[in-house]
């Protein structure tokens, strides 16, 4: 799976695409993680905040690295996950021992005790150290564990865009620095990312995207973003409120002539509808004048009436009956629990009678495209769920990217099985003709599965009920005939 990155760049036929994407999607990502982490780490706001930024992207190329090494020597799993995880530790004992515990003596390890055993005010220091690598490493991993794409790295810039918001205003309203670094090499990262993410996306997607594109490319990305990015930190000192008062004194003259000239405007509209407003109160004092000269000489009844009732003095206070406090404190409560729970039942009731038959079905099928039994099948199911959770949710997202998940791998096993596998350097896209040879008249259908499958893998599934059931007839109608067709040739028994 690791390959994915490079084997998707590699499309383009540029070597120095994927390194350079790389590095502009680490700048990126921590343009935004550094301030939000140095907010709460006081000891580093002494040291200026840039070579923070500069080892952080770094570190996380290294863990960049190790990943694509991992991968390239197709390490398995569990040993893939216990090798990320004894690098997080080794790489966490190196940063404090080399950052948070330099003043001890080389050949010490008496620093373990305050770093994790003691109350040492350098716990802090610890702890934030901790939550960084393991963030480095989980972000390195995945950048090299996906599909990179124009789509996927607008949406790691528009995530980045409220991570840096967060995180500069944090780190100015707490340290004595400015965040301007920051957000000026996030934005200069998330245009190289952006550009060169669109030329692979073209490339990638082109019938004939010629030739490669050059080194120069390279340069004309970078200096294209560069200028962006000093224009706008030559307009950012003018936008504060000292130029906003400079324009408004600037243009109070003529606002001032402009508000004269309006106010005389509106003077004239009125003087042309006077004579309009005079007819109409002559008109008013004709007809409603009598009216009301003679409801004054004789009220009507209801008004005789409301005024003996309003000088009625006040009925006195009744007790309330014995029966109301107890409906009030024991029956309506009960009544709405017992309401409550019948909703509840009849939910539940209606999602297992949309759901449970085709969610157990799918649960029992494996994911992977071969079988795997014993340890390795139930690690794989745990990660594989503990991953839907943290993407979706515990709801309906939940159940809808569980659906999505295993009918697209039961469409891939009964490919598999017809004789069209899938290779392990295919997308979805690039494994959507084999898909539509392998069940031909059902092109629409397996298009349909392949683009929701796709927009799974981004983050986003369909959860409203049509949608799901389209998705699930879907596979129904494949799965129906491939088993007539599996009937017919075996025949009659």
């Amino acid at each position: 799976m690791t390959g994915r990155f490079h084997l998707l760049l590699g499309k383009t036929g540029a070597a120095w695409l994927a390194p350079v994407l790389l590095f502009a999607l680490a700048g990126m990502e921590m343009s935004w993680f550094t301030p939000l982490i140095l907010s709460l780490h006081r000891h580093g706001w002494e040291t200026a905040p840039g070579w923070y930024l500069v080892g952080l992207i770094a570190v996380m190329l290294v863990m960049m690295a190790i990943a694509r090494i991992l991968a390239a020597r197709r390490v398995a799993s569990p040993a893939f996950e216990l090798l990320v995880l004894a690098a997080i530790l080794l790489t966490s004992l190196a940063i404090l021992r080399l950052y948070v515990f330099r003043s001890e003596p080389w050949l010490s390890f008496a620093w373990l005790g305050p770093a994790f055993f003691t109350s040492d005010p350098r716990r802090i220091d610890t702890l934030l150290v901790l939550v960084t690598v393991a963030y480095l490493w989980w972000r390195g991993v995945s950048f090299m564990q996906r599909e990179v794409s124009f789509f996927a790295i607008g949406l790691d810039f528009r995530k980045g865009v409220l991570g840096l918001a967060v995180g500069a205003c944090l780190y100015e309203a707490l340290t004595p620095h400015s965040p301007g670094i920051f957000i000026y090499a996030f934005f200069f990262c998330s245009l190289v990312a952006v550009a060169l993410g669109r030329i692979a996306d073209k490339a990638a997607t082109a019938s004939n995207p010629g030739a490669p594109p050059g080194v120069g490319w390279m340069g004309i990305v970078a200096a294209g973003s560069l200028v962006v990015v000093m224009l706008v930190a030559l307009l950012a000192p003018l936008w504060n409120i000292k130029t906003f008062g400079r324009l408004g004194r600037l243009v109070a003259p003529a606002a001032a002539a402009l508000g004269g000239l309006v106010g005389a405007l509106f003077l004239f509209v009125l003087r042309l509808l006077e004579p309009v407003t005079a007819a109409l109160v002559s008109l008013l004092r004709l007809t409603v004048g009598p009216l009301l000269a003679r409801l004054r000489q004789h009220p009507p009844a209801f008004l005789e009436t409301l005024q003996a009732y309003l000088s009625q003095p006040p009925p006195a206070p009744q007790t309330a009956p014995v029966w109301i406090e107890p409906m009030f404190r024991v029956v309506l409560p009960c009544t709405i629990g017992v309401i409550v729970l019948l909703a509840l039942v009849l939910w539940l009731q209606r999602r297992r009678t949309l759901f449970g038959r085709r969610q157990e079905k799918e649960l029992r099928t494996p994911v992977a495209g071969h079988e795997r039994a014993g340890l390795d099948r139930l690690l794989d199911r745990m990660r594989g769920l503990t991953d839907l959770i943290g993407r979706f949710g515990i709801g309906r997202r939940f159940y809808a990217a569980l659906s999505v998940r295993h009918i697209y791998a039961n469409v891939q096993h009964l490919a598999a099985d017809r004789g069209f596998p899938r290779q392990k350097s295919d997308t979805p896209n690039d494994y959507l003709p084999t898909l539509a040879a392998a069940f031909p008249g059902h092109e629409a259908d397996v298009a349909h599965i392949t683009s929701v499958y796709n927009a799974y893998e981004y983050g986003d599934v369909p959860t409203d009920a049509a949608e799901l059931r389209r998705l699930h007839d879907a596979w129904e109608a494949i799965r129906r005939d491939a088993a007539n067709t599996a009937a017919g040739a075996a025949g009659p028994i």
